[in-house]
């Protein structure tokens, strides 16, 4: 009997190991880092989470952008939206925001359909023509930046600097202050941005016990969806900014906004296939159905040699379990 068992249980262990080779030789072993496989979006993108259920999207419109009832672009200055030649570079457009000073620029915005933005993935590329500032993408974002006093100005920013860093900060008002400090700076995750594309995600999406996680992913590649994550953050209520206003206090985790925002201060640059989807939180490519939490050898041993624990908590040697089986019928 005990060995009928057995043998039913070496077959179940063979047919999970048989499948799991099937799912790795159609999954690159990158998988396992931070690289991701995805569905395009309506550009090409590669869509790293996927879209909620009915939820919320936004995309540019690579012809008129201007007359989408969403978008706004504001400035300090009077900036004129130049669209690249249609030979060149379609669905480009070009801004000349070199104001002279890093706390001005251009602000683009799109408002959610539903008036609301939370569990998001922001996408964006762009192409640093002069200037040493930052692109910034800013998640859950207020309506307003002057109204109420500055106090519907919030957001959660994911930034890339022109010399290739990366790191967050969070905004919980305008005026007096206001700002965190760089958080999760990782430098030098790119070379720098002058004349070329670079794509740039953020994403932002609530984790158990009202924690909201960030990643900042980044696609260094010529456009050719080689995404991968360049830093993350996790906001679990310690995340200080400066002052305290706005019957705010200086901590509070940013539940919800009305916008998404693409900045970019005191520089020239080019931009095109922006996106804005309201995700299902925590499921993106990054995470495998089965959580291998192991390392490529580990997996080798699991395909021919072991009992996959499918939560990814421990790989089970086959040969103790016999032994074990042995002793008792020895007894």
């Amino acid at each position: 009997m005990r060995s009928k068992e057995r043998n039913i249980e070496f077959s179940k262990n063979l047919l999970l190991a048989a499948g799991m080779a099937a799912m790795l030789s159609v999954l690159p072993l990158s998988i396992l880092t931070q690289e991701v496989l995805a569905v395009p979006d309506k550009f090409g993108i590669e869509q790293l989470y996927p879209t909620a259920d009915n939820g919320p999207v936004w995309f540019l419109n690579n012809e008129e952008p201007e007359e989408d009832d969403n978008f706004l672009m504001t400035s300090h200055e009077e900036i004129d939206l130049e669209e690249e030649e249609e030979e060149s570079d379609p669905g480009a457009f070009e801004l000349d925001a070199e104001t002279g000073t890093e706390e001005h620029g251009v602000r683009i915005h799109a408002d959610s359909p539903v008036d609301e933005w939370k569990n998001v993935e922001m996408t964006g590329y762009f192409k640093l023509e002069e200037g040493n500032d930052q692109f910034t993408l800013v998640a859950r974002q207020g309506p307003s930046y002057n109204d109420d006093d500055g106090c519907g100005a919030y957001g959660y920013y994911g930034m890339l600097s022109a010399e290739g860093d990366a790191y967050f900060k969070k905004k919980l008002f305008h005026h007096g202050g206001g700002y965190s400090d760089r958080t999760a700076v990782e430098e030098n995750v790119v070379d720098n941005l002058d004349n070329r594309w670079v794509g740039i995600k953020l994403i932002t999406y609530d984790l158990p016990g009202d924690d909201v996680k960030l990643e900042l992913w980044v696609d260094d590649g010529n456009q050719q969806n080689k995404w991968k994550k360049s830093t993350e953050y996790v906001d679990d209520g310690d995340w200080e900014v400066s002052g305290s206003d706005c019957d705010r206090s200086d901590d509070d985790i940013i539940e919800d906004g009305t916008r998404g925002g693409f900045r970019v201060d005191d520089s020239e640059f080019e931009f095109k296939n922006l996106s804005i989807r309201e995700i299902k939180g925590g499921q993106g490519g990054e995470i495998i159905a089965v959580n291998l939490a192991v390392n490529q050898e580990e997996v080798s041993k699991c395909l021919f040699t072991y009992t996959c624990n499918v939560q990814g908590q421990g790989l089970t040697a086959l040969d103790e379990e016999e032994e074990e089986e042995e002793e008792e019928e020895d007894e």
